[in-house]
């Protein structure tokens, strides 16, 4: 039971930065409805130049660290601004394959850099040893499950009662109708997306000191940050959103009671008051429904407005058909 509840707490290190690569994850997903499966290899290579800066060229530490999650926010935004914002209205499916090609151009380039570096990143916070019912182990892990539970606690506050927050879960839904409430989903998107990168570059950062330097293993975190995010209420991707795209860019109704052609949609009308027509004057009703005006439905016209009509006179107007049931 001791190796259990140790190893437990062992894993709370790696949990919290899983948990860091979900939060990025989840920013770019609801910022721009794509799914960044290159989050992984961006916290590796991040993590690799930590430790090389750090190990080789003995660079300080805030400042290595300042430098790649600088970095990473810049090519997350230049990778929204280059690539994926003019794939805005492409598939759900061509926008992925896009994340997994910067994944693969992430993982040649830092291999290509820094080839497979022996170096072991130092500790950023203190590796005191606790002794809590006669297990020892690390105190680092403690703070970084600390830092993990804390940036989860700023997020959400950040997106739940500030006004980016609510323009982000406005673009989430629709982005046209975010779009015209005054809301530029592009701005919203590149935020997102230099944000979620951020994050990742800050998970790698924390992760260098208690792993191995290796770029193609540090790519697959974000197959355990995945399932981490799909509990933090990360929409699933079903087949039939993959080959269509997602819902967020379908267009806003101007016009609730006529289709696109012009004609009038079904509606059912409720039954008027005893006494009023339907625009609300006196009325007898008729006498067999005690007053009561039957409810209408209105159907939608099939006919269409001859070529140079007029709409709006009373004698090219496409008829009613509540105006038979009077």
């Amino acid at each position: 039971m001791k190796d259990v509840l140790l190893f437990a707490i062992l894993g709370t290190g790696a949990g919290a930065v899983y948990a860091m690569i979900a939060l990025g994850i989840v920013l770019i997903q609801k910022g721009t409805g794509a799914v960044n499966f290159a989050q992984g290899a961006i916290a590796g290579a991040c993590a690799i130049y930590f430790g090389v800066s750090t190990g080789n060229n003995g660079t300080p530490l805030v400042q290595a660290a300042l430098t790649a999650i600088v970095t990473a926010g810049l090519g997350g935004l230049l990778f929204y601004v280059l690539v994926m914002r003019p794939l805005r209205n492409a598939p759900l499916l061509a926008r992925i394959v896009t994340t997994l090609g910067l994944m693969l151009a992430v993982q040649g380039l830092a291999s290509q850099v820094w080839k497979v570096p022996t170096v072991i990143a130092p500790a950023i916070f203190p590796t005191d040893s606790i002794d809590v019912f006669g297990i020892n182990f690390g105190a680092d892990r403690l703070y970084l499950l600390g830092t993990a539970i804390l940036l989860t606690v700023v997020l959400w506050a950040v997106y739940r009662f500030t006004r980016f927050g609510m323009a982000t879960r406005a673009v989430a839904e629709n982005e046209q109708g975010a779009a015209l409430l005054g809301y530029s989903p592009d701005v919203i998107g590149a935020a997102n997306w230099m944000l979620g990168s951020m994050l990742a570059a800050l998970a790698g950062v924390l992760f260098a000191p208690i792993t191995a330097l290796n770029i193609s293993t540090l790519s697959l975190l974000v197959v355990p940050a995945l399932a981490a995010a799909l509990v933090g209420r990360l929409p699933a991707l079903r087949a039939h959103d993959v080959r269509r795209g997602d819902d967020r860019r379908r267009p806003v109704d101007p016009d609730p009671f006529r289709d696109s052609a012009g004609h009038q949609r079904c509606a059912a009308l409720p039954a008027d008051r005893p006494g009023h027509d339907r625009v609300g004057s006196p009325h007898p009703g008729p006498r067999h429904t005690g007053g009561l005006t039957p409810p209408a439905r209105a159907c939608r016209h099939t006919s269409r407005t001859p070529a140079g009509a007029d709409r709006d006179h009373p004698r090219d107007r496409p008829a009613d058909p509540r105006e038979h049931l009077s």
